[in-house]
């Protein structure tokens, strides 16, 4: 926890672009230990039976598969289970699907499998809420089933043994991760809180978007300490810089790259996984590492080159592209495609099991994909997301008319609020202001890193020598403004008011360094 001067301007303008009081500060700085996890034992319903449940089955030699997802909850989720089992002498095996071949959830192919194979109960994680009639027939197979899920519960639940889901338990009142809730389950099991899985949930928490409050902060905060700390073999391998791994390393080292191989592999790949995060054997981490490394070049080569732009009709108002790639990637072509014409965007495949088109959208400030997509709901087989990044599947049968509707509907708004930001003078910004900004992380939803206004003479802007269209600014030797693709921006004389985010650059390992990167430039 850092001592500041709660007369610091600064810290008055991040407290009021918090809304925190100066108590709430303080609160909010000593989350990270894990007293700050509620006790499942006195807020959990059932969570002692559930326990006792397992205990006993570990007692009387049961035969144990976990059933994961192919995302890093799942990955994480299954990794806990599957340690913690073990641990307890159970026997135990697991099994993450192709999201292009079994799809999302428990699969009734992959269930007679292991009643052929003799398990006794499976424990889905990261999925089965919404899977009725597999349960059944594990049932019906000579099987229980225990779901651990954090996704939302429909009307009607599974008739599981046990079905552990924050708000039906009644644990916490905001969204947690599948890990979160596997890790309670460990810590049921074991009595203590193991280190290593308390880092796994906390990089799930980054990975699957939870609210970056409570709970969920505390648990990051302790997975960065122990990965510096304890420099744990399998995650170290997956970052470039093992000096000091930060919020960014997770976010586009570690996470992307464990999420590669259920994004564009068609098989069953992303099981290794699991065995990289459950090993300790230096060779098997280096083969496991360096393949899935393979697998997120793969899949940023696909994001840079998945579209050919001459089929795209770029003076239409909406960007709509078919993809034949794999459907894993959607949503990641559909942000580079954002990015290149700044248009909305809807990228679509088709799946391979169900035939369905799935669907990515992803636009620019002034829109609402929610409220556009709620037109449509008589079309969906579901739909989610948020004002500016939103996904949905649809049958083919309403595919076209979905296509030739959506430019009607989809309109800007020029009534959007107006972002919130912090006024800066970025001549007299220093590296204590920015560590007095970064003792507000992490920073993520619902907790968003803050948005900085500052005015410079465009003037002071220079053009990159590799690329034109890249502009900077050295403001003093530890500081600089980056403002990419911002030539066009920039026209003229005069000052000229810009939002961005202060980041902490460590490309040059002796020094730390501090880029401004330019969001958008106010005209």
């Amino acid at each position: 926890m850092i001592s500041v001067n709660m007369n610091n301007q600064l810290l008055s303008d991040l407290l009021n672009y918090y809304n925190f009081t100066e108590d709430d500060y303080a609160a909010f700085q000593k989350l990270g230990s894990i007293n700050d996890i509620p006790n499942p034992f006195e807020r959990a319903a059932s969570f002692v039976n559930l326990i006792d449940y397992i205990k006993k089955a570990i007692a009387e030699k049961k035969k144990f598969v976990i059933y994961g997802d192919y995302d890093v909850d799942g990955i994480t989720s299954t990794t806990i289970m599957v340690k913690t089992l073990k641990k307890l002498g159970a026997k135990v095996g697991y099994f993450i699907p192709s999201r292009y071949k079994e799809g999302y959830g428990l699969n009734s192919s992959r269930i007679e499998e292991f009643a052929k194979k003799n398990y006794d109960i499976i424990i889905a994680v990261d999925n089965g809420i919404t899977k009725v009639s597999e349960v059944e027939k594990a049932k019906e197979l000579g099987m229980e089933t225990i779901i651990i899920d954090h996704h939302e519960a429909q009307s009607k639940l599974p008739d599981a043994k046990f079905i552990f889901q924050q708000f039906l338990s009644n644990y916490v009142d905001y969204n947690i991760s599948a890990a979160f809730l596997c890790m309670l389950v460990s810590f049921g099991l074991l009595g203590y809180y193991d280190e290593y899985i308390v880092t796994l949930a906390g990089i799930a928490a980054i990975s699957d978007l939870m609210p970056l409050k409570n709970a969920n902060v505390a648990l990051v905060r302790m997975a960065l300490k122990n990965i510096n700390k304890y420099h744990y073999k399998s995650i170290m391998s997956l970052v470039n810089d093992k000096n000091n791994v930060d919020l960014h390393n997770l976010s586009f080292e570690i996470i992307p790259i464990l999420n590669s191989a259920g994004r564009i592999k068609q098989g069953l790949e992303v099981n290794n996984a699991v065995k990289l995060l459950l090993t300790e054997d230096d060779i098997l981490i280096k083969i496991y590492s360096e393949k899935f490394k393979e697998y997120n070049q793969e899949r940023k080569d696909l994001v840079a080159n998945g579209f050919d732009l001459a089929s795209i009709d770029q003076d239409k108002r909406i960007i709509i592209y078919q993809s034949s790639l794999p459907t894993g990637i959607s949503g990641l072509l559909a942000s580079r495609l954002l990015s290149l014409f700044d248009k909305p965007v809807i990228v679509y495949s088709q799946d391979p099991i169900t035939k369905n088109y799935t669907a990515s959208m992803r636009c620019p400030k002034g829109y609402n994909l929610v409220t556009c997509l709620e037109n449509f709901e008589d079309y969906f087989v579901d739909f989610g997301g948020h004002s500016k990044a939103a996904g949905f599947t649809i049958t083919e049968k309403y595919l076209d008319a979905f296509l030739s509707k959506i430019p009607d509907v989809l309109i800007c708004s020029s009534e959007e609020e107006k972002a919130k930001t912090i006024k800066i003078d970025i001549n007299t910004f220093n590296m204590e202001d920015y560590n007095l900004i970064e003792s507000f992380e992490p920073f993520g939803v619902e907790h968003d890193r803050p948005l900085f206004e500052i005015t410079i003479d465009k003037k002071c802007l220079k053009p990159s020598l590799k690329n034109p269209t890249h502009l900077f600014y050295q403001v003093n030797k530890n500081l600089k403004i980056c403002f990419f693709n911002g030539k066009k921006e920039v026209e003229g004389d005069g000052d000229i008011c810009l939002l961005g985010y202060f980041n902490k650059n460590t490309f040059f390992k002796n020094s730390l360094n501090i880029d401004f990167m330019v969001e958008e430039a106010i005209k």
